[in-house]
């Protein structure tokens, strides 16, 4: 009985040893709850970021410089298709993350004979709470200059653009804005007997600016 005994201990120390030999040790779960929260870690502030990656509070303001080139009817001296420059100044109130509303002034020049441009009440939505993509409308005055002649009209403006943000509330947008302007030929003819002008004018416009919100 006391070999049967010893001989049990043995084979159960063999097979004891055996087992243990052939099984990975176990994670400790000091390690894997380490690892799962600094993932989660890393997700929520990942999530945090990308929803304040865009702040639309309080008042806001922008400016930009660029191009455009009128696409459709005849103005002064017909300039259709001619390039000219285009600059905007804009500035408002922010009712909600992704609504802003204010006045925009937009205008654009191919020389010194022609000038025109939108003065415009305009609302700027974002589909995106966090995404800086906008699409923009307005309606108010247009404004042409002949000359030394300025004749005023009805003037609209759709357009889209992207808030880039550079720092805080600082941000980098391009522009891409359609400009018509609808006015009273008869009287600007009167003014300026030789242009040759339509009751209808529209302009393509890119610009970049910089807004602060």
């Amino acid at each position: 009985m006391a070999h049967s005994g010893k001989f049990s201990t043995r084979f159960g120390d063999f097979f004891g040893d055996k087992h243990q030999c052939c099984t990975r040790p176990p994670v400790k779960p000091t390690t894997r709850g380490t690892v799962l929260g600094a993932l989660l870690l890393f997700l929520s502030t990942h999530v945090v970021l990308a929803q304040d990656r865009q702040k639309h509070v309080g008042l806001w303001i922008g400016f930009g410089l660029g191009g455009g080139a009128e696409v459709a009817a005849a103005s002064v001296i017909p300039v259709e298709g001619k390039s000219g420059k285009a600059f905007y100044v804009r500035f408002g109130a922010t009712p909600s993350q992704r609504l802003l509303v204010g006045f925009e002034g937009i205008y654009w020049g191919s020389d010194d004979l022609v000038d025109r441009g939108n003065s415009s009440i305009i609302a700027q939505y974002f589909p995106s709470r966090s995404g800086g993509l906008f699409v923009k409308g307005g309606l108010g005055l247009s404004t042409v200059k002949l000359r030394r002649t300025t004749q005023w009209g009805l003037g609209t403006t759709l357009g889209s653009g992207i808030d880039i943000r550079l720092k805080d509330n600082l941000y980098f947008t391009p522009n891409v804005d359609l400009l018509l302007l609808i006015f009273d030929a008869d009287d600007v003819r009167a003014a300026t007997p030789t242009a040759e002008i339509r009751n209808t004018n529209a302009l393509l416009l890119f610009t970049v600016g910089l807004t602060w919100h």
